[in-house]
């Protein structure tokens, strides 16, 4: 089969509902007008008499008194005091905006998660930080189910991050259980369809009066974010862009540049039901986290074992971006088993 095949969208209608205009309605007021006009002119006609003078004078004097209301005294010093603040000092520049976080990025930061502030104010090792984020995961939910976490060595990551750049989609398979006695032949398997995105490079964290910033701050990380959501591949040729990942990886490159660390994050996608039910097993969600790794960092490290499957599973990736008509979906199958070299 090829990737085209895998990958066309199946047929389905769609219907649009048409949706009627909101029933607006009216309500009649000029009664309501007329009754306050009426009241106006009665208050007018009062005052005119008592003051002696006719009803068009009193609109003109009316007219000629009002002025424009006074400032309060404390508004107006406080005005006065932030226009004085806002203006830089003397031979100083304006305050810089460069860490301000100006994309969009759906990815929640690393602040967020880590008080990161402390840990690049303070000496910490790779191994403290590898324990803290995996003690940080371990605690969600009493029993760390619906996520993955892990530490992965920036010489490590490198590689991965630029074969995701340049071979940004793929499969991978995970084996399901068949209906009666089967042999390894016979097993069904569930495709599921991997993307990568990459965000922008993570900002520094604000200064805070508990943490406030080092004497000697850490340079910020120059590194993109980058996630791989794994859809079903049934459920991607039918919804595609609209389809729901099962699972979301964050690579979190904060301390690439500080501590040479890579900080993994997998997030289960809970069912609609909810309670502790996830669209994917914790073991699946590993196997296909493991499979990223298998396909995406298959770089000949000295260690000649397990090179030659290395060199499949690199020319299988690359098939099927850049060589859909060579891609089998057979010679994938002979790398589920992720115990084999």
């Amino acid at each position: 089969m090829s990737v085209r095949q895998f990958l066309q969208p199946a047929q389905q209608i769609y219907r649009v509902s048409c949706i009627n205009a909101p029933f607006r309605r009216t309500f009649n007021t000029s009664s309501i007008r007329l009754n306050i006009q009426q009241k106006y002119t009665e208050k007018l006609t009062k005052v005119a008499q008592e003051k002696g003078v006719s009803v068009d004078e009193l609109r003109s004097e009316i007219r000629k008194t009002k002025a424009k209301p006074e400032p309060i005294p404390e508004a107006k010093k406080f005005a006065s005091n932030l226009k004085k603040d806002s203006k830089p000092a003397s031979g100083g520049a304006a305050p810089s905006l460069e860490n301000v976080r100006r994309d969009n990025s759906p990815v929640k930061p690393l602040a967020e998660l880590l008080n990161l502030q402390k840990i690049l104010s303070s000496p910490h090792t790779p191994e403290q930080i590898s324990a803290l984020w995996n003690l940080y995961h371990a605690a969600k939910s009493k029993s760390g189910r619906g996520y993955l976490s892990a530490s992965i060595p920036l010489e490590k990551y490198t590689p991965m991050e630029a074969k995701g750049k340049r071979f940004p989609n793929f499969i991978l398979p995970l084996r399901r259980s068949s209906s009666g006695e089967a042999s390894d032949d016979q097993d069904a398997f569930e495709f599921y369809f991997l993307q990568w995105t990459f965000h922008p490079p993570p900002m520094l964290p604000k200064p805070t009066i508990l943490d406030p910033t080092p004497s000697h701050p850490q340079p910020p990380s120059q590194i993109p974010i980058s996630t791989v959501l794994l859809t079903p591949l049934l459920e991607y040729k039918t919804r595609q862009t609209f389809a729901t990942p099962h699972l979301v990886l964050t690579h979190y490159t904060d301390l690439a540049k500080s501590h040479k660390l890579v900080l993994f994050r997998g997030e289960l996608t809970p069912t609609p039901s909810g309670g502790g039910n996830f669209w994917l097993s914790q073991e699946d969600a590993q196997l296909l986290a493991l499979g990223v790794q298998r396909f995406y960092l298959t770089e000949v490290d000295g260690n000649e074992k397990g090179a030659q499957g290395r060199k499949e599973r690199a020319e299988i990736l690359k098939n099927f971006n850049e060589n859909p008509e060579q891609f089998r979906w057979e010679d994938l199958l002979k790398h589920v088993d992720p115990t084999t070299p």
